[in-house]
């Protein structure tokens, strides 16, 4: 007797060998799911946060990492010591401070739809006004940022991204090209307070997984740390001397605090700025730290 048939149970014979008498399927060509064994059954389920690589889709809750109640203190704790000294300061200036300054006059052009490039100590330029090439260029790619991080469900990488929208639209529909190009000059140093503390306040948060951001949020805590203590040091410096604001060029000639001194604005109304820049960008830290930590301690007491 032939044995029977996967697929309708027939014994009887077949005129075509590998095929079955009554149903005609061809045996070779039918996929039979094999009987799990003892050993199957007893293996746990893939977890469903899982990808079929292996690779977990999903990071552990952000809130409840260890090292939320310490890494922002040793990141400033660092920052101090080498903002301290002199070789300390100069590292920090040729690395963290110059990028978030150069960034910070590239991000101000950008956001007013003018072309930018950014490099160790200048940045580089060609279009004189806005573009209109340029300007779709940046809300295409915001846009872009936006959906990508919606698909990844990154809500703090979605908010960033529609707020860099909301500022583009704001400064097209409300910015005159004289004050435009009079805050370039302030974009700089505004830069190294607000993207330093950019830096700081994304440590925080969750990227997807294919940016690395797990290992890359180090570096970028302790950058943005040296950078925002060394601007805060020295504008706190210039209170009782104001030789210590950055006046000048790395280049030689004027500066950005020379060229808005040229435009009229006296150097307590600049000091007054920049320390309320600064002031509110503390702010910002102190509260994600103090919400970071809040949720590292409630998941602490949380019963297991």
């Amino acid at each position: 007797m032939s044995p029977p048939c996967p697929h309708c149970g027939f014994t009887g014979p077949s005129l075509d060998p590998g095929t079955c008498g009554r149903c005609g399927v061809i045996f070779s060509r039918l996929h039979i799911t094999p009987t799990p064994t003892p050993e199957a059954l007893l293996e746990p389920a893939t977890p469903p946060d899982e990808a079929a690589s292996g690779a977990l889709v999903e990071a552990p809750d952000v809130g409840a990492r260890s090292e939320n109640g310490w890494a922002l203190p040793l990141a400033f704790g660092v920052a101090l010591v080498l903002n301290s000294n002199g070789c300390g300061r100069l590292v920090v200036f040729s690395t963290a401070s110059n990028w978030s300054h150069e960034l910070g006059h590239a991000t101000w052009r950008w956001m007013n739809g003018r072309s930018a490039i950014p490099a160790l100590f200048f940045t580089f330029y060609s279009e004189p006004g806005r573009s209109v090439v340029f300007s779709l260029l940046v809300v295409g790619g915001l846009v872009a940022l936006l959906l990508w991080a919606r698909s990844a469900d990154c809500r703090g990488l979605v908010a960033l991204a529609a707020a860099f929208l909301a500022v583009f639209a704001g400064l097209a529909i409300a910015m005159p090209a004289a004050k435009e190009h009079l805050l370039e000059s302030f974009a700089g140093i505004f830069g190294e307070f607000w993207i330093s503390t950019l830096w700081v306040a994304l440590f925080y948060f969750q990227f997807p997984a294919s940016v690395r951001w797990q290992q890359l949020r180090w570096a970028f805590l302790f950058l943005g740390a040296a950078a925002y203590t060394r601007i805060l040091g020295i504008f706190l410096a210039s209170r009782t001397d104001m030789s210590r604001l950055p006046w000048g060029s790395f280049y030689g000639g004027d500066g950005d605090l020379d060229k808005l001194l040229a435009a009229g604005w006296l150097v307590p109304f600049i000091r007054q700025v920049y320390f309320t820049v600064a002031a509110i960008c503390g702010a910002i830290l102190a509260l994600h730290y103090a919400y970071f930590l809040w949720r590292l301690q409630k998941g602490r007491r949380a019963p297991a």
